[in-house]
């Protein structure tokens, strides 16, 4: 199944000195994972005794969907991010001497130790890549950064996009310090607009973690569960905006919004992207989804769907969908 049905082409380039490092928890499209310059860190979920690794490979992902978001033994499960001393070793093998500059951009590190461990990984690869750089002829040093996205799910996915975007722009060369000042306003434009799939899976998994915000969540949501809160996320932080009755109601809901925001001119980026924990196709087959893509080109933004990564679910539940973008400051709630 593709990833967007509409798409616009990723140009390839001459450069390949430079790498985008990103987690298993970017919800990207195919399409990006397939780019040379993208390499991907694998993240672990723990579900009972039984530890996942998730690759963004879709077959995998869809089991892990069946085979867990309904069972009980989901909600202790939790996210296995690798060790510093197995990052480093990743990098080693696939960034650290193939590439001269690497930018790495991980999930927000209100959620996830990812870019701490990151940080600290970066700091082992530079001494120890040195004589397998000399080895393969690698005579420039090697440059490495560690950002923090400060954005989940396909918030997340966009910065990466619009990143991935400047780099192949710049066709023989961008600095580390060029993306990095890129990163840090992308980081400030990225939002992230999620609606449960089941409000009910979200209060227990709170509830099981001991998550303060579980009340805040529980009140807008309302007793009976049947409304639907839309959740934003925006530089870590995350709150309910607005409510809807009903899963299906409310995810129509955030797809009227990105239409909304298409024709107010709040979106900043090529890219808009929406994520699912559920077959893509129960999206893709919904009259608003294809009324978006009919407005978005127009404007000549590319629209992407793609699954949500295996940590991303096991947190928010099935059949929840996340919308990103880069976008203006906008106030939410006059907006839904």
């Amino acid at each position: 199944m593709v990833d967007t049905l509409y798409h616009l082409e990723i140009q390839t380039v001459a450069d390949t000195a430079t790498c985008l490092l990103i987690d298993a928890s970017c919800d990207v499209p195919p399409s990006v994972l397939a780019h040379p310059q993208v390499k991907l860190l694998p993240v672990g979920v723990m579900v009972g005794s039984y530890r996942y690794l998730d690759d963004r490979s879709a077959h995998t992902t869809l089991d892990f969907y069946r085979a867990n978001l309904n069972s009980s033994a989901v909600m202790e499960a939790s996210s296995e991010p690798l060790s510093v001393d197995e990052i480093a070793a990743f990098m080693l093998d696939h960034t650290a001497v193939a590439f001269d500059r690497v930018l790495g951009v991980f999930v927000s590190s209100t959620r996830s130790p990812i870019y701490e461990r990151a940080q600290k990984a970066m700091e082992r690869t530079k001494t120890s890549s040195f004589t397998k750089r000399v080895r393969e002829k690698k005579l420039v040093a090697l440059e490495q950064l560690a950002c923090d996205s400060l954005a989940l799910f396909a918030g997340y996915g966009v910065q990466v996009m619009s990143l991935l975007d400047a780099i192949d722009q710049a066709r023989d060369s961008i600095s580390l310090e060029t993306l990095a000042q890129l990163q840090h306003q992308y980081q400030e434009q990225s939002y992230i607009y999620l609606a449960p799939g089941d409000v009910s899976y979200i209060l227990k998994r709170a509830k099981a973690k001991g998550e303060k915000s579980v009340g805040m969540v529980a009140g807008f949501a309302a007793k009976t569960l049947a409304i639907t809160p839309i959740i934003r996320g925006h530089m870590g932080q995350t709150e309910p905006v607005a409510r809807k009755r009903g899963a299906g109601n409310a995810r129509e809901m955030v797809i009227d919004f990105a239409r909304t925001c298409l024709a107010e001119r709040l979106v900043l980026s090529k890219h808009i992207c929406f994520s699912y924990s559920g077959q893509l196709g129960d999206v893709q087959s919904m009259p608003s989804y294809q009324a978006l893509l009919a407005d978005a080109q127009m404007q000549g933004i590319a629209v992407h769907l793609c699954l949500m990564s295996m940590t991303g679910s096991v947190n928010v539940g099935p059949d929840t969908l996340s919308f990103g973008m880069l976008a203006k400051p906008h106030d939410a709630s006059s907006l839904l």
